[in-house]
C-alpha cells in the first residue's frame, strides 16, 4: 500500500475527516502534536505532496514514544525525510535525542538528514544558566547516533514536492539577552497557496534581529507558531509584521490560562493582540491533536 494511501485510510477513520470524500489532496498535512507529559513543548509533522515527511523539533524526551507511533501511522517504515530542530532546549530537541540514545526506540525510525545551528559548547556554559548547559549536555549525549546532520543557512531552500521550507536567520553570536530562546532558528514553510512561519522560541530581540535580517515579505505568513509556547516570545510588532490568519499555539492548558493564578504568564496578553489582528482561527495544543491540510 502507497503511503498516502495509507495516509488517507488512517484520516477517513477520524471523528472529523480531514478531507471530503473525493476531495484533491492539500501540497502539505500539518499536524501540530499534543505533549505527553505536563510540561510545554513543541511538535509538528508536514507530510508533502511527494510523499516526504518532515519533523520540526519533537518535543520532550517524555514524547518520544508519541512521536515514534504518529511517525509510524504515516510511514509505517518509520522513514524521516528531513528533520529540522528550532534551537537547543530540551522542551524541542528531548524527544528526537531520547530517541537517538535508545537502541530500540532508535530502530524504529530511519531519519535520512537532521538540520540545526546549535551554538558551541564554549557558548552555553559563557551565557546561559546552569539548567541550560544541563540540558544541552542531554544533547550531546545522542552524537554517536545523529544522521547526516547539516547546518542550515540563512536564504538556504529546500524543495520537497511542492512545498518549501526555507531557513531565514542564524544566532546572533554576541547577543546575552534571553540567549538561547533567541537562538532559534526560524523556518518558513510555503505550498503553493499557503505560509507557515516557525519561531521556536524566539524572544523580542530576536524578533527585531529577524525583521532587520529579511524583507517584509518573508515575514508574512498565513500561520505563524506562537513563539515561545505563545508567552514572552516575540512582541506585539513582531506579529504585526506577519499578519497571520490563524495561529499555532504549541501550548498546554495550563499555560494557555495562566493556571498559576498570579499573572505569572503573559500569555493572556498575547493572546489579546491577536483578536485585535483579527486572527479567527487558533489550533491550541491543550486540546490534543490538529490536523491542517494546506493547498
Amino acid at each position: 500500500m502507497k503511503r498516502r494511501t495509507f495516509l488517507m485510510s488512517v484520516t477517513a477513520a477520524a471523528a472529523a475527516p480531514l478531507f471530503a470524500q473525493n476531495a484533491q489532496l492539500p501540497a502539505m498535512i500539518l499536524w501540530q502534536l499534543p505533549n505527553q507529559t505536563p510540561t510545554q513543548m513543541m511538535s509538528y509533522l508536514l507530510l508533502c505532496d511527494d510523499d516526504s515527511l518532515i519533523v520540526i523539533d519533537g518535543g520532550m524526551p517524555g514524547d518520544a514514544d508519541y512521536l515514534i507511533e504518529m511517525i509510524r501511522k504515516i510511514h509505517p517504515d518509520g522513514h524521516v525525510n528531513a528533520w529540522y530542530l528550532s534551537h537547543p532546549h530540551i522542551d524541542h530537541f528531548g524527544a528526537l535525542s531520547q530517541i537517538l540514545q535508545d537502541e530500540q526506540k532508535r530502530s524504529l525510525l530511519m531519519i535520512e538528514k537532521l538540520y540545526y545551528n546549535f551554538p558551541e559548547r564554549p557558548w552555553f556554559v559563557d551565557r546561559a544558566s546552569e539548567g541550560e548547559v544541563n540540558e544541552f549536555d542531554f544533547w550531546e549525549k545522542s552524537e554517536p547516533w545523529r544522521p547526516e546532520h547539516i547546518v542550515p543557512a540563512p536564504g538556504e531552500k529546500h524543495k520537497y514536492g511542492s512545498v518549501t521550507i526555507e531557513t531565514l536567520n542564524d544566532y546572533d553570536p554576541d547577543n546575552r539577552a534571553n540567549v538561547v530562546n533567541n537562538a532559534s532558528i526560524v523556518y518558513r514553510v510555503e505550498t503553493p497557496n499557503t505560509s507557515v512561519l516557525f519561531l521556536g522560541d524566539l524572544g523580542v530581540e530576536g524578533g527585531e534581529r529577524l525583521l532587520k535580517l529579511v524583507p517584509e515579505e518573508k515575514i508574512k505568513a498565513d500561520y505563524v507558531q506562537m513563539a515561545h509556547h505563545g508567552q514572552r516570545g516575540v512582541n506585539e510588532q513582531f506579529y504585526g509584521h506577519v499578519r497571520p490568519t490563524a495561529c499555532l499555539w504549541p501550548t498546554p492548558d495550563w499555560l494557555w490560562t495562566n493556571a498559576d493564578g498570579k499573572g505569572h504568564y503573559e500569555t493572556l496578553n498575547v493572546r489579546a493582540w491577536m483578536e485585535k489582528l483579527g486572527v479567527k482561527e487558533n489550533y491550541v495544543m491543550k486540546d490534543g491533536l490538529h490536523k491542517l491540510g494546506l493547498r
